[in-house]
């Protein structure tokens, strides 16, 4: 398996929990997919910025300042795309969403690349890693 980058902006939803914590609610975080792909998101950390390797136990700690929750095809206009809902629940990152610092968001996930015709392919059996908060992708 490879690993890719996709790149979309945050929903302008956000909302605030009682504890403070950050909610950014129908992001769209990459195009439609399976119910593995859609399963594999679900549950995963949010990052800033992407991780020099993907996260995994041993890094999560340093790494992760929110959660992906709800993830869901998307309808109408959206129909194309995975939506999702960020928890971010680090200080900084809940700082640089709303100063609009970090307005962008870019899945990390591993998958397969099947070339259908020479130069053209697809990517199959999508497995989500991380969403990372970016400036720009």
């Amino acid at each position: 398996m490879a690993k890719y980058y996709s790149v979309a902006s945050l929903s302008e939803r956000l909302k605030e929990t009682p504890e403070g914590f950050l909610i950014c609610e129908g992001v769209p975080i990459t195009r439609a997919g399976d119910p593995a792909t859609i399963a594999s998101f679900e549950g995963k950390p949010v990052t800033i910025n992407h991780p020099e390797d993907f996260v995994t136990p041993d890094n999560w700690r340093e790494l992760a300042v929110g959660v992906v929750q709800n993830v869901r095809p998307g309808e109408g206009e959206d129909a194309d795309k995975l939506l999702a809902d960020l928890l971010i629940t680090d200080y900084e990152a809940i700082s640089a969403v709303k100063s609009k610092r970090l307005r962008e968001v870019s899945c990390g996930y591993e998958a397969e690349y099947v070339e259908v015709s020479p130069g053209r392919g697809r990517q199959e059996n999508i497995i989500g890693n991380h969403v990372a908060l970016v400036a720009s992708g």
